[in-house]
């Protein structure tokens, strides 16, 4: 027990003072505009990452970014009982962005870009429980596809 004590304050400080930071640090996170945001599709989703964009509409930067975004949630059957009852379902949500990056000199440069998550989870037998997990799974996999959108524009 002594042990595993001293390990976790060697780990610690090791890593304090080493100058780690974490992969998505502040400095780095806002350096973009967003000047255009327009949502399509899943209303979970788009509600989600525009809640969360919108902290980026308002910080002036040189790097300029126009978003179209459509959302889409799909729920696939993967696992079924002998009856044929539905035991295990699959959550799939697609980020499909247009990017317009708008440079200097009226310069504009376009990409596709495409940003997926899924996750598969037994079905419950309750419905209600079930639609609330589904709707904890989605504000979870919206997160990660923000997070990418955020990673991918603050890179590229």
């Amino acid at each position: 027990m002594f042990r595993k004590i001293i390990f976790c304050i060697l780990v610690f400080y090791s890593l304090s003072g080493c100058g780690y930071t974490s992969l998505h640090s502040q400095k780095d996170e806002l350096n973009f505009t967003i000047l255009n945001l327009e949502l399509n599709g899943n209303f979970l989703i788009n509600n989600y990452i525009e809640q969360k964009l919108k902290k980026y509409e308002k910080i002036d930067s040189e790097r300029k970014f126009e978003l179209e975004i459509k959302a889409t949630l799909n729920k696939f059957s993967v696992g079924k009982d002998t009856r044929g009852n539905t035991t295990n379902l699959k959550l799939v949500a697609n980020l499909d962005l247009d990017i317009n990056e708008i440079k200097t000199g009226n310069e504009q440069i376009k990409k596709t870009v495409t940003f997926s998550e899924n996750i598969t989870i037994k079905k419950n037998e309750n419905n209600y429980d079930q639609s609330n997990y589904e709707e904890i799974l989605i504000k979870n996999m919206s997160e990660l596809l923000f997070k990418k959108l955020v990673f991918y524009l603050s890179r590229s």
